[in-house]
């Protein structure tokens, strides 16, 4: 054997020994070592909302503590990019799309690239179709509650029936059906990681394995550690997960704040005088508006429980309330009123009359731009926040609209009503 052929055989029984030993790995038939540091993402640097037609620049800063080169492949579902490769790229924005998807895929050329990913909002407010695309049926009594999962994929409904359906939704394809609930389940919503879903339904707070549908414990009302309760009918997860609040029929009216790992009892915010239909929490979390049929909505801080402004107007009982997605704003149903808030201040920022329809859900546009409401007339409607103007209304339910929510991108607008469907519009 000459020594050219020792040489290979010797560093050949090496690396095969490194390997053996676990200080490195085979991969796609190279042998690279096990300690590979991931490449870091600095910044990412993408803005929030884009105009339509218009050219962004987007940038990103990586490092490896290995000092491999890094190498940068830029993805864009709609638009179009001015490079897929480098640091910096360009994007002009489509002139009919909702939101885009920007993903950028970082290697260091060891390991498994990273990835960065952003959604980017039209800064428009969006009108949907007509009518309907996709109508959604099984329950098989007044569906209470509709929400999307935090990724946009799944849609959870809760009905007087007393199940929760799951949904996928680009297709409208029933997933699975969960029950064990004891009364009408009035209020759905998805933790921010889409992994567990929180029910109201009577004197009982449900939380669900999402992904199979599973109970993980349940909070009963009655428990002694807080007082007497009639029935619960709102409840909401914390930004961070957390804490989950709830309202509904408590004797002393009051709202409830619990560990939404433990079901721990946290705190109980007093102040109603009536009914709890809805609670909030802000987008930084550190707020939680609550809508009363006492005619108030009160504000609380999340962290105390220290009861901050409350908000009147002329009437009777507030039905819904929720925060702009930049926190800033508070939209609000009434009996015929529907009402832009500032957060900050409490002031009315616009009133609009709606009687004789009562107003019975609200909900903000991902990029804060529209208002959907639903009311006991059986109508969605769609508002321009900045002008206050009527861009849409849907007639297309038989019954009473008791929910309405956007899906994360902001392409798509969901409502569910008391005809026991929930109807879908793109």
């Amino acid at each position: 054997m000459n020594n050219t052929c020792r040489f290979l055989t010797f560093v050949s029984a090496c690396l095969v020994a490194f390997y053996m030993t676990g200080c490195a790995s085979l991969i796609d038939g190279v042998i690279k070592p096990l300690n590979n540091n991931l490449p870091i993402v600095a910044d990412f640097s993408v803005p929030t909302v884009f105009e339509p037609g218009e050219t962004l620049e987007f940038r990103i800063a990586a490092h490896d503590k290995d000092g491999d080169a890094l190498t940068y492949i830029w993805e864009v579902d709609v638009g179009k990019l001015n490079a897929t490769s480098g640091t910096t790229v360009k994007w002009t924005a489509p002139k009919d799309a909702g939101s885009a998807n920007v993903i950028v895929s970082v290697s260091d050329g060891v390991g498994k690239p990273i990835k960065a990913e952003k959604m980017i909002l039209n800064s428009q407010p969006k009108t949907f179709a007509k009518h309907h695309t996709r109508v959604l049926t099984g329950h098989t009594d007044q569906v209470y509650s509709v929400t999307f999962s935090p990724d946009g994929k799944t849609i959870a409904s809760g009905s007087q029936d007393k199940t929760i359906r799951l949904w996928d939704a680009a297709t409208g394809q029933h997933l699975r059906t969960i029950t064990g609930h004891k009364s009408s389940v009035t209020s759905v919503s998805f933790s921010p990681d889409g992994k567990t879903i929180v029910t109201a339904s009577g004197i009982d707070i449900y939380l669900w394995n999402a992904a199979t549908g599973l109970q993980l414990q349940t909070i009963t009302g009655n428990a002694d550690n807080i007082d007497e309760v009639k029935d619960f009918i709102s409840v909401s997860f914390s930004p961070d997960g957390k804490t989950i609040a709830s309202g509904g029929g408590h004797i002393n009216s009051t709202v409830h704040l619990w560990d939404a790992a433990t079901g721990q009892h946290l705190r109980t915010l007093i102040g109603h005088e009536n009914i709890v239909w809805s609670v909030s929490f802000s987008p930084d979390g550190k707020t939680i508006a609550s809508a009363s049929d006492d005619g108030t909505i009160r504000l609380w801080d999340a962290a105390t429980g220290d009861h901050l402004r409350t908000l009147t107007e002329n009437s009777r009982k507030f039905l819904s309330v929720t925060f702009s997605p930049d926190g800033k704003t508070i939209a609000s149903g009434s009996g015929y009123t529907f009402t832009l808030w500032d957060a900050s201040t409490g002031k009315q920022i616009r009133t609009t009359i709606m009687g004789p329809a009562q107003v019975t859900s609200v909900s903000f546009s991902p990029n804060g731009k529209a208002v959907a409401t639903g009311d006991s007339l059986d109508n969605v409607r769609l508002w321009d926040v900045a002008t206050g103007t009527e861009l849409q209304v849907f007639t297309e339910h038989t019954k009473w609209i008791s929910s309405v929510s956007f899906s994360p991108d902001g392409n798509t607008l969901m409502s569910a009503s008391g005809d026991g469907t929930i109807r879908i519009y793109d």
